[in-house]
């Protein structure tokens, strides 16, 4: 969380595009980072990145936050876009690799850099792509973006129960795509 954002946000929904800056700087790559996950495209994400914060900073001009943070405002929005840009396009999301890696900014390539020097991260990610959609978000963000129950709750709007039980399952059936892989190998 970004200190003091409460009083960002206040000085945000007043117009200050000063406040902005710090949210998008402190979140953006963030917000980019789950978004590549899970449409596996540079260009496309950073495009989702920019219309989150395009309809971040709309919201928060015309509606009243009465919040902490504006994370779950923007993972939410995010998520929106993402089910949003698969219901308008058929893609299929493109496996991590290093032509990918060699396009993306130094943050985010430290990311991929460690995630493809390790290859049982890789075999993450591939079993990630054949578990539900549902399922993949909730691993994302939970064990990647390092987000809380609360917060994937208000995100994804269910009940921090359900979130609880689908993190579980996600697991669980990331867990059994990973064996069966290993069981093919052998």
């Amino acid at each position: 969380m970004l200190s003091g954002e409460k009083t960002i946000l206040e000085r945000l929904q007043r117009g200050d595009t000063d406040a902005f800056e710090q949210v998008y700087d402190f979140y953006v790559s963030r917000i980019f980072r789950f978004i590549f996950l899970k449409i596996g495209n540079k260009e496309n994400a950073e495009d989702l990145t920019s219309e989150t914060f395009m309809r971040f900073w709309a919201y928060v001009r015309k509606e009243k936050i009465n919040r902490e943070s504006a994370e779950p405002i923007l993972y939410k929005i995010a998520r929106n876009l993402i089910i949003d840009f698969y219901r308008k396009k058929e893609i299929i999301t493109m496996q991590i690799d290093e032509a990918i890696a060699n396009q993306i900014s130094d943050e985010q390539q430290n990311f991929i850099n460690r995630m493809i020097n390790r290859e049982e991260i890789r075999e993450i990610m591939d079993a990630l792509k054949e578990i539900k959609d549902e399922y993949q978000e909730i691993i994302i963000l939970r064990f990647v973006e390092e987000l809380g129950i609360d917060e994937i709750a208000e995100i994804t709007g269910k009940s921090k129960g359900s979130v609880r039980v689908l993190s579980h399952r996600a697991l669980k059936s990331l867990e059994k795509v990973m064996k069966l892989k290993e069981n093919k190998l052998f």
